[in-house]
């Protein structure tokens, strides 16, 4: 697992790890990350196309910077079945996670991902490795066999049809979270 920033996926909102207060999600990472930077813009977000010389919202407003985002891949238990989900998150978490790394191997270690908070102003993700998550061979074989969906943003790729249910049924037993 790389972690270089730079800079944006898959934009049907059922591919994301959506998580309200209180809520808890277990998966294990799996790919490399992608960086990349967002602006907000009235009530929404939009890529930033380069740097400051390059993008055109950079341009109309530098004051305005654009802010550090990530995308990778989530691989959860839905219902008996190894699902892929865009778990996207900011600069906080990244650091969160390059620091877990360096300790757990973050392709091999089942996480749980809790939200704390509903607003914008008191939400915080915390990531912790589950003991005894690690990854065995045989768990480690079902999750390579798991389509990985696709980060490159909508505005960069041509809409690809995913089929959401493509790993249904292929994993029903000893999913360990």
């Amino acid at each position: 697992m790389r972690f270089q920033a730079t800079a944006a996926a898959s934009e049907d909102s059922a591919n994301y790890v959506r998580l309200k207060a209180g809520d808890t999600v277990k998966g294990v990472f799996r790919g490399d990350l992608f960086e990349f930077k967002k602006h907000w813009v009235g009530n929404h977000t939009e890529f930033c196309a380069g740097d400051a010389a390059s993008c055109p919202l950079c341009l109309a407003d530098p004051s305005k910077k654009a802010q550090f985002r990530f995308r990778v891949n989530l691989v959860i238990n839905e219902g008996g079945a190894l699902i892929p989900k865009i778990f996207e998150q900011g600069w906080l978490v990244y650091c969160q996670l390059r620091d877990i790394h360096t300790d757990f191997n973050l392709e091999k270690t089942v996480v749980k991902i809790t939200r704390t908070g509903s607003g914008l102003q008191d939400t915080t993700y915390s990531v912790l490795p589950v003991p005894g998550g690690d990854v065995k061979p045989d768990f480690e074989k079902r999750l390579s066999e798991v389509k990985l969906l696709d980060l490159m943003p909508s505005e960069a790729l041509a809409a690809k049809p995913h089929d959401e249910h493509a790993n249904e049924g292929m994993f029903t037993d000893d999913i360990p979270f």
